[in-house]
């Protein structure tokens, strides 16, 4: 349960909520995101907002390819426009070879998959990027390069981040600022 959690993000920036399993921290993402409803208080979200999962496979529909998958939140939104360049320069941007377009989710490795997860979640620009533990289910290299490519599609983009993680020392790298919940309370530390 969840008591008292109150945070900003500035624009541009990477928010982390870092805590342990059960803590409460996938259930502040699924309110933000406006998933999960919430029984008091106020949230005040400006624009739109896309989450990344911690399980990408999981994530990606098993009968969608990766061109389909990254093109249904632009069907959906039905404002954007979409060309094979624009698919070509997401996959670019998170450094997913375009030879991956006609696989499945199952065909490819676990980092691939969360790029494809990244890559469809920035697909409609949105004002904020919820990344809950998209690292944790990947091995140590290719954390790290997803990590990379979060940086720099953060620099690129200007995106802005709330990115949740169990892992202190990967809140420490990404995130300007941190907040620390336990049992359901949020204590800022930075």
């Amino acid at each position: 349960m969840l008591s008292d959690v109150s945070f900003s993000i500035k624009k541009g920036a990477c928010f982390g909520l870092v805590g342990e399993s059960g803590s409460g921290k996938t259930t502040v993402a699924r309110i933000v995101a406006g998933l999960t409803d919430y029984d008091s208080g106020r949230l005040e979200v400006d624009g739109k907002v896309q989450m990344v999962f911690q399980n990408p496979k999981a994530s990606l529909n098993p009968r969608m390819t990766v061109i389909n998958s990254i093109k249904e939140p632009l069907l959906l939104a039905k404002n954007q426009e979409i060309t094979d360049i624009k698919i070509n320069q997401l996959l670019d941007s998170v450094n997913v070879s375009n030879g991956l377009l006609s696989k499945y989710p199952h065909e490819l490795s676990s980092g691939e998959q969360q790029r494809v997860a990244i890559a469809r979640a920035i697909s409609i620009k949105p004002d904020l990027l919820i990344l809950d533990e998209p690292l944790s289910s990947l091995d140590a290299l290719i954390q790290f390069q997803v990590a990379q490519t979060l940086q720099d599609l953060q620099k690129e983009f200007g995106l802005t981040y709330l990115f949740i993680t169990h892992n202190l020392g990967w809140a420490r790298k990404l995130c300007a600022e941190i907040a620390v919940i336990h049992q359901g309370h949020l204590s800022i530390t930075q």
